[in-house]
């Protein structure tokens, strides 16, 4: 592969028809081939999935098939303040400028002479009469007129309704079978959105009838023209672009912002290192400090859609979770079951989710580790006033009815949750907990019920008693007035009366102390009731409070996790310097070895000359001769059997 020195990869923003680094992908093939065979096509995906390149990568080759192409920019005739005769005007504005007709059209003075009519009227007036009346001879060389509607979304922002402009649309297809003319102007819609979230009327709609284009990310195979702008920063290009892709799932945003990166570092990647120095740019250019390094905005842009409906995020927020919790499942079972629901549309319309091989999965790595667990978690506490009950409640396999609110806590979630669109398991949470609140009340209920009826047999009791006394004391009254005027004489027998008559007295003292005991018995009970209902709202704020506590000594040691996790990986890298040392020092000591056994292998030869010599020599050196020949070396006979 050639060395390039001037090549650049383009982070956001539409890319030129002639820029290198377009990938070109099967949606490519499909929109120019539909648009060909003059189908009304639309393509609705996420943003910065590369729309508007294939808009302008489609639109060249078409012009070169001899089709004559406009694009209209719907964000640039605006959504803010606009009428809808303005917004109209701004639409024929653009097709005249795009279809090159500014010097055989004067729109100012033609679009005032048929004020009368409707601006839906006046653009299907300057199809019918301009396109195929006055200006028909500038198009007589051309194969066709193929209008694009880029950024079609923003029509979702308009203060008018539009459901005309898609029924105009829907009509130019529907004349082609009475007006041939028809047959040579073909649409096509890009944005981001739903068929349902920009007209709801079946009738009118014109996405039953025309085909949806369906845009992936980059394969390996498609994404070759990437490879060649890392050829000066690697020694295997093809591996760090397979490296790149497999962080980036080929979203086409972040896959030539990390070849970007590669290009800027300030290493060479060497064979062997791709996946070290790719996960390394990934984790401390990409994901760490995500918000402040989101330049130009992406992660922030994908965050800001789920979150920007409080009345439907918590309904994302959980079913992202379902998906999140199971993506570390087997292949099969990773993800959730795709369907067309409205909730699922909208998390696949944020990025952050594709249907792969028809389940729903977080798109690439990189989201995975920015919108994780945490993140989830965060935001949900942010939005649900019971989150951390809900929390400790899902974690007790639905079973801690202690997490469960009821009373005031439980209206002022209710109130809350009303009229949102929230999870599942959001909702499961709150029957769960208006079912509990309901069983307390009848527990409560039943329990004041019953001290009542104490109450009330205590009371009964006391008027038996009094009743029975009263009698007794009648009867004794009469009894004594009796026997004084039958038996005056009798003294005996009277104080006998009198007697009875005290004890009738005491009888009664004693059941009217008896009905007070029972009144303040039952009043006892009353006391003990409510004493017990603050206590147990007491230990409900207790509870609480442990599960904050709990929360917050969890998300320490996962901080120490995490620091652990670093500390082990900084020990690895610690430990495979030492080997690196230690593979140094065994060559050292090697190299030593082999020194030494060259020095003995030295002695030993000197030591045999040395002999040799000795054999043949007649006698040792002198003093003399030493100093002559050996300086001031100490005097020594070097041949021991000479003299």
């Amino acid at each position: 592969m050639e060395l390039l020195t001037n090549y650049s990869y383009q982070v956001g923003g539409s890319l030129p028809a002639e820029a290198p680094t377009y990938v070109r992908r099967k949606a490519d093939q499909d929109l120019y081939e539909a648009l060909k065979a003059r189908e009304f096509c639309y393509v609705l995906n996420s943003r910065q999935m590369g729309k508007s390149s294939l808009r302008v990568q489609t639109m060249q080759r078409l012009q070169v098939e001899g089709f004559a192409c406009a694009a209209i920019d719907l964000t640039r005739i605006g959504s803010q303040q606009l009428t809808v005769d303005q917004w109209y005007a701004g639409i024929v504005r653009s097709l005249v400028s795009g279809l090159e007709l500014s010097g055989k059209f004067n729109l100012r003075s033609w679009w005032r002479e048929r004020e009368s009519l409707s601006p839906v009227q006046r653009l299907s007036e300057f199809i019918e009469e301009l396109l195929f009346g006055e200006a028909a001879q500038a198009f007589e060389n051309k194969t066709g007129i193929i209008i694009f509607v880029d950024e079609i979304d923003s029509v979702l922002s308009l203060n008018f309704a539009i459901d005309d402009f898609f029924a105009l649309i829907r009509a130019c297809y529907n004349q082609r079978a009475d007006k041939p003319e028809y047959n040579r102007l073909t649409f096509a819609l890009l944005g981001v959105a739903t068929p349902a979230d920009l007209i709801s009327d079946k009738s009118r709609t014109p996405f039953n009838i025309g085909r949806g284009i369906q845009l992936s990310g980059f394969s390996l195979q498609e994404a070759q023209p990437l490879a060649k702008g890392l050829v000066n920063k690697a020694e295997n290009p093809q591996a760090v672009l397979r490296e790149i892709l497999s962080w980036t799932g080929g979203q086409p945003f972040l896959t030539q912002k990390l070849c970007k990166l590669v290009l800027a570092s300030p290493f060479s990647i060497t064979v062997g290192r791709e996946r070290e120095l790719v996960k390394q740019l990934v984790r401390s250019r990409i994901i760490e400090n995500w918000v402040s390094q989101d330049e130009p905005e992406h992660l922030k842009t994908i965050r800001d859609r789920i979150l920007i409906n409080e009345q439907f995020s918590g309904r994302l927020l959980g079913l992202y979770e379902q998906i999140l919790s199971r993506a570390k499942l087997s292949l099969s079972k990773r993800g959730i079951p795709a369907n067309k629901s409205l909730e699922q549309m909208e998390l696949r319309l944020s990025g952050l989710v594709v249907n792969h091989k028809g389940r729903l999965k977080v798109s690439n790595p990189i989201y995975r580790a920015i919108f994780n667990q945490s993140w989830v978690s965060q935001e949900l506490v942010k939005l649900r006033p019971y989150s951390q009950a809900l929390s400790a409640w899902v974690a007790s396999n639905l079973r801690d009815q202690s997490r469960l609110l009821r009373g005031q806590a439980l209206r002022d979630a209710q109130a809350w949750a009303a009229n949102k669109s929230l999870s599942d398991q959001d909702y499961q949470f709150l029957t769960a907990s208006q079912e509990f609140d309901k069983q307390y009340l009848k527990k409560a209920l039943k329990a004041e019920k019953r001290a009542k009826q104490i109450l009330e047999e205590a009371k009964q009791q006391a008027n038996d008693k009094t009743r029975r006394a009263n009698i007794r004391l009648l009867i004794s009254s009469v009894g004594a007035i009796t026997a004084v005027l039958i038996a005056v004489c009798t003294f005996g027998y009277a104080l006998y009366q009198l007697r009875e008559l005290k004890a009738a007295n005491r009888e009664a003292n004693i059941a009217k102390e008896e009905a007070t005991k029972a009144k303040e018995t039952a009043e006892s009970v009353q006391r003990n009731l409510k004493t017990a209902k603050v206590e147990a709202e007491k230990e409900k704020k207790r509870a609480e409070s442990a599960k904050q506590e709990f929360n917050r000594v969890k998300a320490e040691v996962e901080l120490a996790k995490q620091q652990s996790n670093r500390a082990k990986a900084e020990v690895e890298s610690v430990k495979q310097q030492l080997n690196e040392v230690k593979g140094k020092l065994k060559e050292a000591e090697t190299r030593l070895r082999e020194i030494e056994e060259i020095k003995r292998m030295q002695e030993k030869l000197a030591e045999d000359m040395r002999e040799k010599l000795c054999a043949v020599l007649p006698r040792n050196l002198t003093q003399d001769e030493w100093r002559q020949y050996m300086g001031n070396q100490p005097y020594r006979k070097v041949c021991s059997n000479l003299q």
